[in-house]
């Protein structure tokens, strides 16, 4: 009987592993992207390591002294840009490859930040990246590996008009008006989470320094 219900419980993880592949792929490319960052952090020569410094000083003045509607705009207008990348990527085969460097780029650079916080400033680095920082990175993060599967599952479908041309728009065009349909939804969402961001940004920011 235990084994019966082992042998259930594997089909069922594997049944759901299969119809959510593409989300876990990304989800994997993902954390890579976050390790490859984190670790890099040590690897950089002094030039790359100022002109980080630079930026970050420059993202941190303007966080703290303008107000709310240009902090939103800043965080929306941001964050739209991956997303309006995977948008664009679902719309043929090349999304096969183009979405995977941009979800690998999204974990790259948020860790990449986030390590030379932690190396620069110390706790104070690290308490202005896990308030300010970490809980967007987590929440975009979460919105475009979903919607970058999406996506990818759309790009793939276009497969189908290379092997066969009778078949052409018959699997594409449901696939693309469900993907249109979870996009606006997405972006409704992250408008939230840009929202809750900024606030955040407006509240606690000039709460730090950094020299």
């Amino acid at each position: 009987m235990t084994d019966i219900k082992i042998t259930g419980h594997i089909k069922s993880f594997k049944a759901s592993f299969l119809e959510n592949k593409f989300f876990f792929l990304c989800l994997i490319i993902l954390t890579a992207g976050m390790l490859v960052g984190a670790l890099s952090v040590n690897f950089l020569n002094e030039e790359y390591f100022q002109f980080i410094k630079e930026w970050f000083l420059s993202f941190f003045k303007f966080r703290s002294t303008a107000g709310f509607s240009k902090v939103f705009f800043n965080i929306f207008l941001s964050g739209m840009a991956y997303f309006l990348i995977v948008l664009l990527s679902s719309l043929g085969l090349t999304g096969v490859i183009t979405l995977p460097i941009v979800v690998f780029f999204r974990g790259f650079s948020s860790c990449l930040l986030s390590g030379f916080l932690y190396r620069e400033y110390s706790l104070t680095g690290i308490a202005f990246a896990d308030l300010i920082l970490l809980p967007s990175v987590i929440s975009t993060s979460f919105l475009l590996i979903y919607i970058s599967a999406e996506a990818v599952s759309v790009s793939f479908s276009f497969l189908d008009i290379l092997k066969d041309v009778s078949s052409r728009g018959i699997t594409v065009r449901p696939l693309m008006l469900k993907f249109l349909r979870k996009f606006l939804i997405i972006l409704l969402i992250f408008i939230v989470f840009s929202t809750i961001e900024a606030i955040f940004s407006v509240s606690f920011t000039h709460y730090f320094s950094f020299n």
